[in-house]
């Protein structure tokens, strides 16, 4: 059995660095999960702690920036941590353990954790936990500062003796809601009334986003109480005093600032907002480039990957897969229609059926939710009566190969050594291409044995043209003129990103509930779960901790749950008419 097999971890503040990342490969390769939500969190799951943010006596250090660089909602996640006590160690721990062979916690590798000192950077969260979005919004203005776009209104909570569990899904529901939703619900707006609606919607949107990206969680997120409450009303705004009456999340200081927008159709600050979400937006849809490392490069000046390349050239030797990302930047930003989708994927099974004919593969995510166009495409495999992922891994690996060997599969962004061996003078090119120094050993880069999840870059025949390319060039993201040296891009015979990943067959009913989505449906059915004194995951419904009560078949896991099938194609619906209802 791997060592990792059925344990879940949580890095903090994130894995954005090459060491890091590379020990989440680890994780995953020795069959463990790695946290990438706060709807996976768990209370038997091991914090691995960033070495940097310890000091010699194993305890927190420079706790601010520690909690600013956390990739998931850090208001969540550490009170989360704080009620459960999870263990918390070095990240550098998984190479240990991986030596040794066994899973070990003594006390000198313990990260001691002070409630208190770790708190601050909630306590406006915290302090007010159990009032109502209106008495929240309501103390808004006395707290406000005098800048017209400095505004803060705080989420609700729920008494302190519910799960935070539950606390932390509800909330991400509430607050994950995205303006391309507003479209959805637009005939709750009369159509002559969209606009003034739409103005406000887009300017509260814009304006959390802004102080999202200025680690002040506290105004972001009374920005999207806002919006969301804007996105819900089902008449006209004509005045602030109208909002503040009539909608629960707007308070005074908010009521202010949409009269201003009403008033002159604009407010001070959005312009800066726009311009900075859009510096970052370049960096960021860019594969394998976090928001924190965009803020850094933004930061300092940087307007280019040319630019980062001539201050950070380590970066893109350390995290190759950028200079895939870069690469083929404008085709993994273009949208593929169902006809691309399936013709990817009748390639896909026509290949697999050679490599192993028991083995199924089939479209995930979007797709199978009835979408009109795709961004990426997920595919899940599994082969009946198989509970083994390395063999299933290792399938899907002479699988990725042999797409390679047909000319389908354009680049990989995880190597094993069989991969390595094929792909790697690849790599290099692309480093050379940069005119950088290849770095002198031999096994550059480092690669992972038995991978669970293989990360492609996809191309189809030139003879496949679907009707959907002739979309116009100016509704195109451009890469800027500086970094187009490195373009591979294609508008005609664009690269498409696919990634594969498999389940146990005993699991596939609870793996196609989490890989169908949307994440708002899926929070949804976890938090039924947890009012029902269980536990729903990717891997099966369970009663506590261990008891699992089915995995299998999907639709017996609504009937456990007291809840009617809803299939994937149903889904998005379902959730907007609860959004509406709300």
């Amino acid at each position: 059995m791997a060592l990792f097999q059925g344990k879940k971890f949580l890095f903090l503040p994130n894995c954005r660095s090459s060491t890091l990342s590379f020990l989440s490969q680890l994780i995953r390769s020795n069959d463990g999960t790695v946290i990438c939500d706060v709807e996976e969190l768990d209370k038997q799951m091991i914090t691995l702690i960033n070495k940097s943010f310890i000091d010699k006596d194993q305890k927190l250090t420079n706790k601010e920036l520690f909690l600013k660089e956390f990739e998931m909602d850090p208001d969540i996640v550490w009170s989360f941590i704080l009620h459960e006590r999870p263990a918390c160690v070095e990240a550098n721990c998984i190479s240990e353990w991986l030596k040794i062979g066994k899973i070990t916690l003594p006390p000198e590798f313990n990260v001691l954790i002070d409630e208190e000192d770790t708190t601050t950077g909630f306590h406006v969260i915290n302090e007010h936990a159990g009032q109502s979005n209106k008495e929240a919004s309501d103390r808004e203005s006395s707290m406000e500062s005098q800048s017209d776009t400095d505004i803060g209104s705080e989420t609700s909570h729920k008494d302190s003796h519910e799960s935070p569990f539950v606390q932390a899904a509800s909330r991400e529901e509430s607050l994950d809601n995205p303006i391309s939703e507003t479209v959805a619900n637009a005939d709750l707006v009369d159509e002559e009334n969209v606009s003034k609606n739409e103005t406000l919607i887009k300017a509260f949107g814009r304006l959390a986003r802004r102080y999202e990206i200025k680690g002040d969680q506290y105004r972001s997120k009374g920005y999207k109480l806002a919006k969301i409450g804007i996105e819900r009303y089902p008449h006209e705004i004509l005045s602030g005093e109208q909002a503040r009456r009539d909608i629960a999340s707007v308070g005074p200081g908010i009521a202010k600032k949409i009269q201003i927008i009403l008033d002159t159709g604009s407010l001070p600050g959005l312009d800066e907002s726009f311009d900075l979400e859009k510096k970052l937006n370049y960096f960021t849809q860019c594969h394998d480039v976090g928001i924190y490392s965009a803020k850094r490069w933004n930061l300092l000046g940087l307007q280019s990957f040319a630019d980062v390349l001539k201050k950070f050239p380590e970066v893109f030797i350390r995290d190759w897969p950028i200079l895939f990302g870069w690469s083929y930047y404008e085709d993994w930003l273009m949208k593929m229609c169902r006809d691309e989708c399936d013709e990817i994927l009748n390639v896909v099974r026509t290949t697999l059926k050679r490599v192993d004919p028991a083995c199924s593969a089939e479209l995930q995510g979007s797709y199978v939710r009835g979408a009109q166009e795709c961004g990426d495409l997920d595919i899940l495999f599994h082969k009946k009566g198989c509970d083994n992922t390395t063999e299933l891994g290792r399938i899907m690996e002479k699988l990725a190969l042999a797409l390679y060997d047909q000319g389908y599969v354009e680049c990989f962004l995880q190597l094993s050594p069989k991969i390595r061996q094929v792909f790697g003078s690849r790599i290099r090119e692309r480093v050379r291409k940069c005119k950088l120094k290849i770095p002198s050993q031999e096994e550059y880069p480092p690669a992972v044995a038995d991978l669970k999840k293989y990360f492609l870059g996809f191309k189809l025949k030139s003879e496949f043209k679907p009707r959907y390319l002739e979309t116009s060039a100016d509704k195109l993201i451009k890469l800027e003129t500086d970094d187009r040296f490195m373009s591979l891009s294609s508008s005609s015979h664009p690269c498409r990103r696919v990634d594969f990943f498999c389940c146990k067959y005993s699991e596939l009913g609870a793996a196609r509930i989490q890989w169908t989505g949307p994440k708002e449906f899926n929070r949804w059915i976890r938090i039924k779960a947890v009012q029902k004194g269980m536990k729903l995951t990717q891997h099966g419904l369970y009663r506590g901790e261990n008891i699992l009560l089915e995995s299998f078949d999907d639709k017996r896991i609504f009937e456990l749950l007291g809840e009617e099938y809803v299939g994937p194609e149903d889904r998005n619906r379902m959730i907007k008419k609860r959004q509406k209802q709300s």
